[in-house]
């Protein structure tokens, strides 16, 4: 039987966050720390109740990993993954799933900003949309040999789109798109906008930023070997995750943190947490609210930037081996992972 994630009763608490001090307008360092993990039995199955908040279903249960979410709202969101050619759309809050044809195989990122207007990135180079969920797709863009692995849409006219060199903007919906030269060859593979003219877009070891809706682009070196996330909902509140990867020849540890910014994404700070491992999941549904979570269920929300935390981990009989995490609101969590799994939670 595999470990096991406890329930709150048997003290499988996520999150005791130490005190969250200021120093000359800057956050000091905290620490997440994991209390405790115990063993429970295992079995529990689709649409179970857990003591976490969370509800589990299963979407396909033949897929091997769901790992692309979008939710326009908290009862609406549309499932896929790499190497697809379709997905799954809830608007019931996950009551039900229907099938949703995408617009090419082996999408790298889908976002929606509503339920029938979609855009879609993918390895083969393009961009498309849809405006009648999935019915019907159009090629906004397309270069072949370049992949693209991120979009973000502010509005049905403003995107940025990010991949292989390639980091381009449109301001006509797509008619006509901007390309600007990636400020290092290797380009971006993640991007987030919070207005129509900034964004800020990320590599495993920098950060790119515009300010004039992607025609030029500042890049900041990052202090982790590995950045794996970036969701900026305000420009008084922009944030990341990272991690630098254990050292087997000098036996470091794997460091995990947590990235923010104040000012635009002019300057950032970075705190470490310890504890979790393979930290890779971050929804920012608000401007000092933010979800982190890791393949092993682990989650946990701030609503105050960063100062306190508060456990909304998945309390699943078996590790819940999540791979994706989205929070229209505060309130509502989609998170989905291995073998058609998907979890809802509702919290107070």
């Amino acid at each position: 039987m595999p470990p096991t994630i406890a329930s709150r009763a048997h003290e499988s608490a996520f999150v005791a966050l130490l005190k969250h001090r200021a120093d000359r307008g800057r956050f000091a360092r905290w620490s997440v720390l994991v209390l405790g993990l115990a063993l429970s039995a295992c079995g529990s199955g689709p649409s179970a109740s857990n003591s976490g908040g969370w509800t589990e279903t299963t979407v396909d249960s033949g897929k091997y990993a769901w790992n692309i979410i979008t939710c326009p709202s908290a009862n609406e969101c549309l499932l896929t993954s790499s190497g697809e050619t379709s997905g799954f759309l809830t608007t019931d809050g996950a009551k039900s799933w229907n099938p949703v044809k995408l617009g090419e195989a082996y999408p790298w990122d889908v976002r929606c900003l509503t339920t029938t207007t979609c855009y879609e990135v993918s390895s083969g180079g393009s961009v498309l949309t849809t405006n009648d969920t999935g019915a019907t797709w159009r090629t906004l863009y397309h270069r072949q040999g370049y992949a693209l692995f991120g979009i973000s849409c502010v509005t049905t006219s403003n995107c940025v789109a990010v991949g292989i060199s390639t980091l381009i903007a449109t301001r006509d919906g797509g008619v006509h798109w901007s390309p600007a030269q990636a400020p290092r060859p290797a380009g971006a593979f993640h991007v987030s906008c919070w207005s129509a003219r900034d964004c800020v877009a990320l590599n495993n070891w920098m950060y790119y930023a515009t300010h004039d809706g992607g025609v030029n682009w500042q890049v900041q070196g990052a202090s982790v070997r590995s950045l794996v996330r970036v969701s900026c909902p305000s420009a008084s509140g922009c944030y990341a995750v990272g991690v630098t990867p254990a050292d087997q020849t000098t036996g470091s540890p794997a460091l995990e943190f947590f990235f923010f910014s104040t000012d635009g994404a002019k300057n950032w700070s970075q705190v470490r947490i310890d504890g979790t491992q393979n930290l890779d999941g971050l929804s920012c549904p608000g401007p000092t609210t933010c979800f982190v979570s890791d393949f092993h269920g682990h989650v946990a929300l701030t609503e105050d930037s960063g100062s306190s935390w508060r456990d909304r981990s998945i309390m699943a009989a078996d590790e819940p081996r999540v791979d994706v995490i989205e929070c229209p609101t505060a309130k509502v969590c989609y998170a989905a992972g291995r073998y058609g799994r998907v979890w809802v939670g509702h919290f107070p």
